[in-house]
C-alpha cells in the first residue's frame, strides 16, 4: 500500500493529497515522513518555471546519481529534494535542467485544487506579499 501525505494551507482552508515515491527514493523519502508533521511556508516561486521552493525542517540526504529525475521532464504535482534543507514543487512548465530526487506526486483527482493553490501562492509571491504557511504530515 502506497503512503500518502497531506499538504494543509489553513489560509484557504484547502488540504492536497500526495504519494510517496517510497520506490524511486526510498533513504530520502524516509527521512522526510522522519520530520513529518511540520509547518513551513512557499518561500519563493523560481524564475526558470512553474515551481515553489519550500524549507523544511532539516536537510535530506543524497540520492544515488541513478535515481535522480529530470526536472522538467517530470508531471506537475512532482515533489522533489532540493537539498539544502528545502523540497520543490513543479506546479507547471520548468525549463530548468535540474536532475532531483523525485519524493511525492500530487494526487490526480488533487491537480485542479493543486493549480487553484498555486496561482494564489504564486500571486501573493509576487505581488500580494502575503506569506502562506503549509502543514506537510502523514495521511492517517
Amino acid at each position: 500500500m502506497k503512503r500518502q501525505f497531506e499538504m494543509e494551507w489553513s489560509d484557504f482552508g484547502t488540504t492536497i493529497r500526495a504519494t510517496l515515491l517510497e520506490g524511486e527514493n526510498p533513504e530520502v523519502c524516509k527521512a522526510f515522513v522522519d520530520l513529518l508533521p511540520f509547518t513551513t511556508i512557499f518561500a519563493a516561486s523560481m524564475s526558470a518555471g512553474e515551481m515553489f521552493k519550500v524549507p523544511i525542517p532539516s536537510m535530506l540526504p543524497d540520492a544515488d546519481i541513478d535515481r535522480l529525475a529530470p526536472l522538467p521532464d517530470e508531471p506537475e504535482g512532482s515533489i522533489f529534494s532540493l537539498g539544502y534543507g528545502s523540497l520543490l514543487v513543479k506546479y507547471g512548465i520548468v525549463v530548468e535542467p535540474f536532475r532531483l530526487a523525485r519524493i511525492g506526486i500530487v494526487e490526480p483527482d488533487e491537480l485542479a485544487n493543486f493549480q487553484s493553490i498555486s496561482a494564489k501562492l504564486a500571486d501573493a509571491y509576487f505581488f500580494t506579499k502575503d506569506i502562506n504557511h503549509v502543514t506537510f504530515r502523514l495521511k492517517d
